[in-house]
């Protein structure tokens, strides 16, 4: 069985901020379940928290970034 947490015990476990766990939660960026109806309580799955976090950094690492003399920001490289 997984162990169910909070999102303050979530927060404190990956270091996400507790507004950050909720809104992702709402989005269905992380997974979790919904407990009540109305603005009810949501419970994450530690590990599969953990998981999911892990997954998107690895994703995040592994993807190239192109190399532009423009950034994202619209500024230009002066060589």
């Amino acid at each position: 069985m997984p162990k169910m947490v909070s999102k303050r015990e979530a927060s404190l476990a990956t270091g996400l901020s507790e507004w950050e766990l909720g809104r992702g939660a709402r989005a269905g960026e992380y997974p979790c379940i919904k407990v009540g109806v109305g603005r009810g309580k949501y419970l994450f799955d530690i590990d599969l928290l953990n998981e999911t976090l892990t997954k998107r950094a690895m994703a995040n690492i592994a993807s190239p970034v192109e190399s532009t003399s423009v950034s994202p920001y619209g500024i230009r490289k002066i060589e």
